[in-house]
């Protein structure tokens, strides 16, 4: 054979062997649990959300921790994700799984619930997400970190539309011209870059 094959058996094994590997190396955003103390945000957090005084017995489905959110919104801070994007981005990548103290196979917040969030963190005029993020910076400069957002850009490939023109509108272009039926305001015309190589 010419080249290695990259493909092992595909068993669950072999699953957790990379997943492993990649939980080992704690590069990125898997720092800042080793610096943050995030359970400091827990009082806080429910005290805004009217999370301690809520009532249990009313029943109803129980919130997502208000910690892992707070991590959410961290993801999406620093890597200027969607909440539709950050909800896949948690399903994809084991580094941000293990951010969020999360396994594979775990429930993860989706976009919806990620929004209701934040919008439950600004209601009323509370403005929790600044004071807690003034928070979260003032602990990363007591620990000597400098945060800097990135971003993960997601490669889209879409097919470019084809200039479909006659001989007679190829030489008026070559000549610097724009074609009378290329006149801007028709839907032909908006389509038409006359100035394109």
């Amino acid at each position: 054979m010419k080249y290695r094959n990259p493909k092992k058996d595909n068993d669950v094994l072999c699953m957790i062997d990379h997943q492993q590997e990649v939980m080992r190396v704690v590069k990125g955003i898997n720092k800042l649990n080793a610096v943050i103390d995030w359970e400091l945000f827990r009082s806080d957090l429910e005290t805004l959300l009217g999370y301690d005084v809520r009532d249990l017995r009313k029943g109803g489905r129980p919130p997502f921790d208000v910690v892992l959110m707070l991590k959410v919104l961290v993801l999406q801070k620093f890597y200027g994700l969607s909440d539709d994007e950050a909800e896949f981005q948690i399903m994809d990548r084991f580094s941000f799984m293990q951010f969020l103290d999360l396994q594979p196979g775990d429930s993860v917040p989706d976009a919806k619930t990620i929004w209701d969030f934040r919008q439950s963190l600004e209601k009323d005029g509370r403005d929790g997400s600044r004071k807690l993020f003034e928070r979260f910076g003032q602990l990363l400069e007591g620990q000597g970190l400098l945060a800097k957002e990135g971003s993960i850009v997601d490669a889209s490939f879409v097919a470019a539309p084809r200039q479909r023109n006659t001989r007679e509108q190829n030489a008026q272009i070559k000549e610097g011209a724009r074609p009378a039926e290329f006149d801007p305001n028709t839907a032909v015309g908006r389509q038409k870059d006359c100035e394109a190589r």
